[in-house]
């Protein structure tokens, strides 16, 4: 995805002597997003390779230091195989995940077999906030084996977009995959029984997925926009007077980050794990229940009800929020996770 290659750019252009190989995830994507490999990075798409056995003799070739991997419920235990071998070959190997402690039954599982599975496949664990490192600790890593930050967003799209949007359009901004745990009903819903109160409102949904089929539709001051890739969004959040992301399922959230770069107030869902991060409560926006509409209804009014210079504020405390976690700075953790993981005894 376009946070990914952001890390991966600032990452080569740094003072370096190593090199990196990217093998990438390119089927069933959730996104019509399309990936290109940057100059200086070795990439191979998976599909490339055609069962794991093929795949670990290419790793096997490269006799690679340190090994991050993408989470472990992908690509159908390619990486998997790949990272046990190396694990059990003493060399360091990274998880970077997203998902959250949800304390599910297949969760509990998880933690009860840790020990003889996930901890064979992974000596380390980078997630993106607090939620993902209280999973790890409950996985059975101990802190130093942990590392948050993995999440970066490419704040070079949105960092120059002006804060100041008096005089524009009010237009209330949803950009994500047109699917049901997004909360897209519930934002409909929401809006449509507050409009007539709001009448210099609009609202703009961006994205793309299944509900395109199931008539979410234009009309009632509601836009709908196919999917953009990444540096046409950049004119999108530009023109947005307030970003919601109301999902019912969010691990992390990226565009929540992107959103608060872009120097505008946020509303989400409390289930929305970039929000414990890029959402100070009151300060640059607001968090509701996820799927109470009462709830988004009035975090919705207080934003939309705030002044101009008031949305401004907001929107100056959400860009500082976001450069906590920037292309450059996530580079440095990535340096610094080697770095540690290739000295470290465990």
């Amino acid at each position: 995805m376009g946070y990914t290659l952001a890390g991966l750019r600032a990452l080569l252009q740094t003072d370096r002597d190593f090199e990196l190989y990217v093998v990438s995830w390119d089927r069933d994507n959730l996104t019509p997003y399309k990936f290109e490999a940057l100059a200086g990075m070795n990439y191979r798409r998976l599909s490339e390779f055609s069962s794991a056995g093929e795949l670990l003799t290419y790793c096997k070739s490269l006799q690679p230091d340190v090994l991050f991997v993408c989470s472990w419920n992908m690509t159908g235990g390619k990486y998997m195989t790949v990272s046990k071998y190396f694990t059990a070959k003493g060399i360091p190997t990274i998880c970077m995940f997203d998902n959250q402690w949800m304390g599910t039954l297949k969760q509990w599982i998880g933690i009860w077999t840790a020990s003889f599975f996930l901890r064979k496949h992974f000596t380390f664990m980078w997630g993106c906030g607090d939620r993902q490192v209280d999973f790890a600790r409950r996985l059975g890593y101990s802190e130093e084996k942990i590392f948050d930050g993995f999440y970066t967003c490419d704040a070079d799209l949105y960092r120059t977009i002006p804060i100041d949007r008096t005089g524009k359009k009010h237009s209330l901004l949803f950009v994500g995959r047109f699917v049901r745990e997004k909360g897209i009903d519930l934002l409909l819903t929401a809006f449509r029984e507050i409009s007539d109160d709001y009448p210099e409102w609009d609202l703009l949904l961006v994205g793309s997925g299944s509900l395109e089929a199931t008539g979410l539709t234009q009309g009632d001051r509601i836009n709908v926009v196919t999917f953009k890739q990444p540096d046409a969004l950049a004119s999108v959040f530009a023109e947005a007077s307030v970003f919601c992301l109301p999902s019912l399922f969010e691990p992390w959230g990226v565009v929540i980050h992107e959103a608060a770069i872009a120097g505008l107030p946020i509303v989400c869902s409390d289930a929305c794990g970039a929000g414990d991060a890029f959402l100070v409560e009151g300060v640059n926006g607001f968090k509701f229940a996820k799927g109470s509409k009462d709830e988004l209804k009035s975090a919705l009014i207080k934003v939309m009800s705030a002044t101009d210079s008031e949305r401004k504020h907001m929107g100056i405390k959400s860009r500082a929020l976001g450069e906590k976690n920037t292309p450059e700075k996530w580079s440095r953790k990535f340096l610094e996770i080697v770095n540690k993981v290739t000295y470290q005894l465990y």
